[in-house]
């Protein structure tokens, strides 16, 4: 595979993460009442120069549109059409496939988010360096703030 191929299918693979993501910190899952984002540190994937403006292309637009029975659809061409002669701006077919890809990733791991365990589609990879003290100091505070939730929940 050329490399220019190669970088891109790579960048799109991290856009397609950090979409995944922010669906996932952006959903109010069942029995919550705020979404993800606002009761936990959001954490999001690294994203390549230059690749931020797919990003804020799919946020401007919206990233999904309704559906029937509360689910969430793909930004239609017509949609994205509509954007685009309202803003005076011109997409490139391949910035319109990357967009609607993004939306399509935006909108199934919302929907799939909705679960109170569904994973997160990100999780950081805990430094190698850690001590055992410091890993240690984190899994008593989760174990405190756990307790604390349980302990709120049967009250």
């Amino acid at each position: 595979m050329p490399i220019a191929l190669t970088f891109f299918a790579e960048t799109l693979e991290q856009l397609l993460l950090y979409t995944r993501q922010a669906a996932w910190l952006h959903t109010v899952p069942e029995k919550a009442k705020v979404p993800r984002y606002q009761s936990r540190v959001a954490v999001y994937p690294p994203i390549p120069d230059g690749a931020q403006s797919y990003l804020e292309l799919l946020f401007d637009i919206g990233p999904t549109v309704p559906a029937g029975m509360g689910g969430l659809a793909v930004i239609p061409e017509v949609e994205l059409m509509a954007w685009q002669v309202n803003r005076g701006v011109v997409l490139t077919p391949h910035e319109c496939e990357v967009v609607r890809r993004l939306s399509s990733a935006y909108a199934s791991s919302a929907m799939e988010s909705r679960g109170a365990m569904a994973p997160p589609p990100f999780t950081p990879q805990a430094p190698e360096d850690m001590s055992a003290k410091a890993r240690d100091a984190i899994s008593e505070a989760m174990e405190k703030m756990a307790d604390a939730h349980n302990a709120q929940m049967r009250a």
